[in-house]
């Protein structure tokens, strides 16, 4: 029996001066600075691509596993790598007597798609709530999945089944849901790690980019399609709690846990770029009231910020907000 779990969502209702001074001095040349990649590592989602420039001179490249990833608009100084399949590979980069090196991480099989039905994903240490409308008569009688991932407690009014998942554990979360029909129903979910937390870190860039690097890493499963990733990207920066001023980066949310449409926003935004997905930080304060893809009407404030992104020749307007119900105002343009 298909479909009867669907997802929650809540109602709608962002100089140096040298003194000469007649001194005898000698002029040493420059050593020129070593050739260098833009990047040493990149990960890509189906339908990403990422651009990887060569810092001086010219080269010659090549990927070593193209089964994995391949080659596009390959330039002297530059190369854009696109995804194949699931996968490690490495970039190489010839340039006179060096040899460079950029490996290349492919993290999904599907690209998906926008309108297919997608269940939320659960962030470490929150609860999450999904549900749906029962046959008459119909009734669970048991539940079985990893107590290790996950807690799941369950009710029912008449024929509304409410689930409460509070997950434990990062990864992928199968349940299983058996009815005194005889039928079950697999229901699959993605549990995956939170902001900063309680761990002691200094508020860095580098800390910041190596948190990311790490929640994709424990987050993203190959069978994940890339709209799944995304949305596990929302639902983490919906769990955020709302920030109406001192916040206007993804880092200072992943910090702290609160912030604003502009630091949400801007959260999605490294994530997309971390996974090769074209995207950039939008003024959405003069959009006007709308519908978006999943029938929500949405009506933006005046200051407010989202996220557009360019996902394999189409366009869309996400809108990450900590406190604000994920997916809701996501728009095709």
């Amino acid at each position: 029996m298909n479909n009867r779990i669907l997802r929650s969502a809540a109602a709608v209702l962002l100089a140096v001066c040298v003194c000469l001074s007649g001194a005898a001095y000698t002029a040493v040349p420059t050593a020129a600075k070593a050739k260098k990649l833009s990047a040493s590592y990149v990960t890509l989602v189906q339908g990403g691509s990422k651009t990887v420039k060569l810092s001086a001179g010219s080269g010659k490249w090549k990927i070593k596993n193209t089964e994995i990833a391949a080659l596009k608009s390959k330039k002297r100084r530059s190369v854009k790598v696109v995804p194949r399949k699931p996968g490690t590979t490495v970039l190489e980069c010839k340039s006179g007597s060096r040899k460079l090196k950029c490996t290349i991480r492919v993290l999904n099989k599907k690209r998906g798609k926008l309108m297919e039905n997608r269940l939320p994903a659960v962030i470490v240490g929150k609860t999450q709530t999904i549900g749906g409308d029962l046959d008459e008569g119909m009734k669970v009688v048991k539940l079985k999945y990893d107590t290790k991932r996950a807690k799941v407690t369950r009710s029912q009014r008449g024929t509304e089944l409410t689930l409460k998942v509070k997950g434990k554990k990062a990864g992928k979360f199968d349940l299983e849901v058996y009815y005194n029909t005889g039928e079950y129903e697999p229901v699959t979910l993605h549990i995956v790690p939170g902001f900063r937390g309680g761990k002691s870190v200094a508020n860095t860039k580098a800390n910041y980019r190596k948190w990311r690097r790490a929640w994709v890493k424990n987050a993203v499963t190959q069978d994940m399609t890339t709209w799944e990733v995304i949305d596990a990207v929302g639902y983490l920066i919906s769990s955020g709690k709302y920030a109406s001023v001192g916040n206007n980066n993804g880092r200072t949310l992943w910090y702290t846990g609160k912030g604003t449409c502009v630091s949400g926003a801007k959260m999605m935004n490294d994530f997309m770029k971390d996974l090769g997905i074209s995207s950039k930080v939008r003024f959405a304060g003069g959009d006007g009231d709308t519908t978006d893809a999943f029938g929500y009407y949405v009506s933006f404030g005046s200051g407010h910020k989202n996220t557009k992104i360019w996902l394999a020749g189409n366009k869309y307007i996400l809108n990450p907000q900590p406190g604000f119900p994920w997916p809701i105002g996501i728009i095709r343009k």
